[in-house]
C-alpha cells in the first residue's frame, strides 16, 4: 500500500511540474519585523496607589490596565475583580479575568 501511494505522489509531481506548478526555485524568505515596537496606551486608574504598571491589548483589541496590587490594600477605581493572589483586574469580560492570578476570588 505504501508503495503504491508513493507512485501516485511521484506521478503527480511529475505531471504538475510539466506544467509549471511544482518548481525546483527555492522560495524567496519573507522577511517579517523581529521586534516590532507597540505602544499601547490604556486609561491607567490611580497609579500612584498601584505596585504594577502597564497595560495589555485584550482580545477585542482594547487596552486594559493589567492587573496590579495596591499599596494600602485598597481597591483601585475601575478595578472589575479582585483576583485570588490580592491584585486586581481592569478586565473588560469575564472570560479569561485573573487567568495567570489563580482566578477571580470576587467580582466587583
Amino acid at each position: 500500500m505504501q508503495n503504491f501511494s508513493h507512485r501516485i505522489l511521484a506521478a503527480t509531481a511529475m505531471l504538475l511540474s510539466g506544467i509549471g506548478a511544482v518548481s525546483a526555485r527555492p522560495s524567496l524568505p519573507v522577511a517579517y519585523p523581529t521586534n516590532p515596537i507597540v505602544e499601547v496606551r490604556c486609561d491607567r486608574p490611580d497609579e500612584a496607589n498601584l505596585t504594577g504598571h502597564g497595560c495589555y491589548v485584550n482580545r477585542f483589541g482594547r487596552d486594559v490596565h493589567r492587573p496590579s496590587r495596591t499599596y494600602n490594600g485598597a481597591p483601585p477605581k475601575r478595578a472589575t475583580a479582585q483576583c485570588q493572589d490580592g491584585s486586581y483586574s481592569f478586565s473588560q469580560h469575564a472570560s479569561g479575568t485573573c487567568s495567570h492570578h489563580g482566578g477571580v476570588a470576587s467580582w466587583r
